[in-house]
Formats: C-alpha cells, structure tokens, sequence
C-alpha cells in the first residue's frame, strides 16, 4: 500500500514538473483561446487551398523520413504493419512537433500566427492586440488575454487558429492513445467526450475559465483524421506490395474535418470564471455582435482599407509576454490543476502530456496493400 501511494505520488510529481516545463518554455507562442467575435464583418480569403498544400507537402517528408528510418533497420518488406504505423506516427511527430511544447502550438498555429515562416504561404488572418479582444477588454483571464490565437476562415467556417493544434496535435495524440490495448478512447465520439473532459479540467475551465466544446470538436475531428492515414475504406496511406514501404494514395483535403461547431462565435464556449469577470466579457460579446451588425453600413472602400490593415498586421509584440510574477502564478495554477484534477479530465491530459510512442501494448492493425504500378 506505502509503494502504490508513493508511486502515485511519483507520478503526480513527474507531470507537474512536465507541465510546468511545457508552461515556461511554450509561453512565446503558446495561444489558448479564440476571439471570433470582433472584425467578424471583416471578410477573409479561405485558407483551405494553402492549408491543403502545406499539409500534404509534409505529409510527403513524413512518409519519406517514415521509410526511411524502416530500411535503416531491415528491408521494410519484413516490418509489421503496427511497426510501419509507429514509424510513421514518430516521423509526424519529429515534424510536425518538433519540440516538447509544440504538442500545445504545433508548427501550423505558429507559423499560421507569425506568418513568417519560411517555405509558408502568407495567409489572411486576423492578430488582435490584447486590448482589442473580448477577453482584453473584459479582463476576463490572464492565459487568455496573453496567448489569444489569430482567426482564420478555413472551409467556409470562421475558427482560431488554436483549432488547428486540435486538428493537427490533440487529435493526434488521442489517435496515438486509441491504439494501446485495453484503450476505452476508439471512436470519434469516444474523442469528443474525452476532449470535453479536458476541457473541463486542465486546458480549459483550469487554466483559462473556458470550457469549449468547439474545441472538443477540432480534437474529435482531428481523431478522424489521424485515423485516415491507414484505416478506413479510403486510407490516405498503403504500403507498395513489394517492397513493403509507405506510399501515399490521395491527397488529404482537411475540408472532409471542418464544420462549422468549430465556430466559437456560433458554438459558443461556457464560461467558468466569477460572476463579476463572466458579467464584463457577456456585456464585451454583446457589443462585438451589435459593432458587427453596424457594420453593415459600412462602404465597400471602408471595408477594404480595414481588412488590408488588418491581415498585415504582425503577430501583436505583446503575445505571450508575461512578467516573472505572472508566469510563476500560471505555472502554480497549472500544476496545482493537474494534481487536483478528477480521473476522466487527469485521463485525457494524460495523452497529450505523457504520450507512449512504443510497441508495447500496441493493438496491431491491418495496412492496406497497393499494387506495385509498372513504368509507362
């Protein structure tokens, strides 16, 4: 009994000092919440062609550095399929998740935010100053205020650019925790429920007094997709029926995982502060929607000007900059979140803090086999 209680402990300790590792070294670009309310009249080029390309332009280098670590060890030919999984899902990782705090802001919402990023389309996005958002202004929540992510049109549907790192992170590592034998995490829904478990625990009502179920959407979407890459009756990935390596079928159109609850000026999040802070940003939500509606007067010129202004705008110099005092408080919180979270919320945390990219356990699966196409 003394051993199991102190092994908890262990465990406890272990992700405090994770979390509040992931708190100081992601705080340049960490983003947590979305304002999809104000400059909403501003109209903004979809970005799902530059999305699209840009994705499966990596998913090409993942599926390369994926088959290329298979032949450093054999012939690929003799892997199991799970093996050739894993490989690929490292290979995502090291990309697409370059470092232990991207699991939070992956290489999209960073360079989607700066839109400066080597290599990377320009994209029309809207970087609020902290003043300008609802949370600024209500003075709703410090997380929120510091790391509010920029907004974007993706498929027709106004989001954050924090419901990428869903799409693109989250849902992965949920997919990644789905595939270990005895997991009660299998299907999208089973996704949703988990994410909104999280939402209620430690990247949500915890840290920033916001439950968001457009959240849980992006998460439960991004699930669909990681499972795409092999399952499915139309896997974006096979493996060549000779030599046994990754080949990729089609395209992904990340169109087929957007909908439009991931709006949170539609599918609007709980909010979960005090009375006195939630009163500040309803009254702040109420006028962003009336501006929006007097919007409607303005002329075509005065639109013009506005939205050039805007999506020029650099990433505001004030993103993520917290004084020592008010980082050492978010971390606190942060870590006193975690050890005091219930089961379900500590479960889905869990994924995305403490990931187990190995064989063990891992359930195996069937990869599809693609005919070996001969030179025309």
């Amino acid at each position: 009994m003394r051993f199991a209680r102190l092994a908890r402990v262990g465990v406890k300790r272990t992700g405090a000092g994770l979390i509040l590792a992931l708190l100081l070294t992601a705080s340049r670009a960490f983003a947590s919440e979305t304002d999809n309310l104000t400059y909403r009249f501003v109209a903004l080029e979809d970005s799902a062609p530059k999305v699209n390309a840009k994705l499966n332009e990596l998913l090409e280098q993942i599926r390369e550095d994926a088959n290329a670590t298979l032949k450093a060890r054999s012939s690929p030919r003799l892997a199991t399929d799970t093996e050739v999984e894993l490989a690929f899902m490292k290979a995502y990782r090291a990309r697409i998740l370059k470092k232990f705090h991207s699991r939070l802001v992956p290489i999209f919402e960073v360079c989607i935010e700066r839109n400066d990023c080597a290599g990377w389309p320009r994209f029309e996005r809207i970087a609020l100053r902290r003043a300008e958002s609802i949370f600024g202004e209500s003075r709703y929540n410090l997380g929120a205020i510091a790391f509010l992510a920029s907004s974007i049109e993706l498929c027709g549907v106004r989001l954050g650019t924090d419901k990428t790192t869903h799409l693109f992170s989250n849902g992965f590592f949920y997919y990644n925790g789905s595939r270990r034998e005895g997991s009660r995490l299998v299907t999208p829904g089973d996704a949703y429920d988990w994410a909104m478990a999280d939402e209620r625990g430690l990247f949500g009502a915890r840290s920033n007094a916001v439950v968001s179920s457009a959240d849980a959407e992006a998460t439960a979407a991004g699930f669909r997709l990681a499972s795409d890459y092999f399952l499915g009756e139309d896997p974006v990935f096979a493996r060549d029926a000779e030599s046994g390596e990754i080949v990729k079928r089609r395209d992904v159109d990340v169109c087929r995982y957007v909908n439009e609850r991931m709006d949170e000026g539609r599918n609007v999040p709980a909010y979960t502060a005090g009375k006195r802070k939630t009163t500040r940003l309803e009254k702040a939500i109420e006028e962003r929607r009336a501006a929006n509606a007097r919007a409607e007067t303005l002329g075509a010129e005065e639109r013009r000007a506005l939205k050039e202004d805007l999506v020029k705008r650099p990433i505001d110099p004030e993103h993520g900059r917290l004084s020592i005092p008010q980082r050492t408080f978010l971390a606190l919180r942060l870590v006193w979140a975690y050890l005091t979270l219930p089961s379900p919320s500590r479960r889905a945390a869990n994924l995305i803090v403490f990931p187990k990219f190995d064989l063990e356990r891992r359930k195996p699966l069937v990869i599809r086999r693609e005919p070996v196409v001969p030179p025309r």
